[in-house]
């Protein structure tokens, strides 16, 4: 069991190694108890925030407060005189079953001139916490908890996730999830999405953007609206992707039972594992949208003289799994895993 200074090294330690601290005389620690069954919501407006879960069982919520930057040296002489001077001591509440902790705020005028806070913050291995930023980078690492992190401009990178659903929405800036188990939820305006060796569920909502995934999820589901996207779901079972407008390339597997990918005006190449075994089922409304290279069956004509076109094809002996594809104008490219880059 881990002493409560040996956490606070660990802790510190695990920051300057992600290089998110660096060494202050500042540096100020706290402590407060967490009751079990309360909610915590986390306050962040400025600044660089890390989290991990604790490990000595204690219900207790500890905060490494590293560097402080929420006030301009050339407006302080004005404000002490006013006395507008924002306080650099986080604020620690507890009402009913929810608890908030909001860290040091600069005033709006200073808010895109400062740096703000740089700190790291230890949770319990049990509850549900809220952590929500304005201009912030938040990182998750090795925690178990169910999560929500919620940034307005930023970016979120979380790692190793042992438990615990984790939701992620950012409004402008980028979302990094690498290896993590349970459940995710990532929800992107503009930016870049990535993911890499999640083994959990995962559910994008990216509007405008790169998608980037070499996923380990059995269940995935993307919506996004224009942009590229590079997926790799070999260890998919159930996969839906539904593209407005970009360019896709989508790497399945052989586990695949049943996929369904849509797309209005978006150009898709989906690369099918040679050993995969099921039906596929491609429509296209404009005319010359399907091109295969599964095989050497064309696109037939579904209703005369209409533009409107189907093509279907079985490939090994196993039809109880599908994959459905379908676009009005743009173009979906079917051929097998080994072609890619031809």
């Amino acid at each position: 069991m881990l002493s409560a200074k040996k956490i606070s090294f660990v802790l510190h330690a695990l920051a300057l190694s992600l290089g998110l601290l660096a060494a202050s005389a500042f540096a100020k620690t706290y402590d407060w108890p967490l009751p079990e069954n309360t909610t915590l919501t986390v306050n962040i407006p400025r600044g660089a925030l890390l989290i991990v879960t604790r490990v000595d069982g204690k219900q207790q919520v500890s905060l490494d407060l590293k560097k402080v930057n929420i006030a301009r040296e050339s407006s302080l002489t004005s404000r002490k005189i006013t006395g507008d001077i924002p306080s650099e001591e986080p604020l620690w509440s507890i009402k009913g079953s929810s608890a908030t902790l909001t860290f040091p705020t600069p005033a709006d005028i200073d808010l895109q001139k400062v740096t703000g806070v740089s700190a790291a913050l230890i949770l319990p291995a049990t509850g549900e916490y809220e952590i929500n930023g304005t201009l912030s980078d938040v990182y998750l690492k090795d925690t178990k908890n169910t999560l929500r992190v919620k940034v307005v401009n930023g970016k979120v990178i979380a790692q190793n996730a042992a438990a615990g659903d984790v939701a992620i929405d950012v409004l402008n800036g980028s979302i990094t999830t690498e290896g993590m188990k349970g459940k995710l939820s990532l929800k992107l305006r503009s930016g870049t999405l990535t993911d890499k060796g999640s083994q959990g569920d995962l559910d994008v909502d990216l509007v405008n953007g790169d998608l980037l995934l070499n996923s380990a999820s059995k269940t995935l589901h993307i919506k996004q609206i224009t942009g590229k996207q590079t997926i790799d779901a070999q260890a998919c079972e159930v996969f839906t992707n539904d593209l407005q407008t970009g360019s896709s390339e989508i790497r399945l597997g052989s586990k695949l039972k049943k996929g369904s990918i849509v797309s209005a005006g978006g150009e898709i190449t989906t690369l099918v594992a040679d050993d995969w075994q099921g039906k596929i089922v491609a429509e296209g409304v404009s005319g010359n949208n399907i091109i295969n290279h599964l095989s050497d069956l064309k696109p037939t004509a579904v209703k005369p003289p209409l533009s409107d076109e189907r093509l279907e094809l079985t490939q090994g002996a196993a039809p109880a799994a599908q994959l459905t594809l379908s676009t009005v104008g743009g173009g979906v490219t079917l051929q097998h895993a080994l072609q890619a880059g031809k």
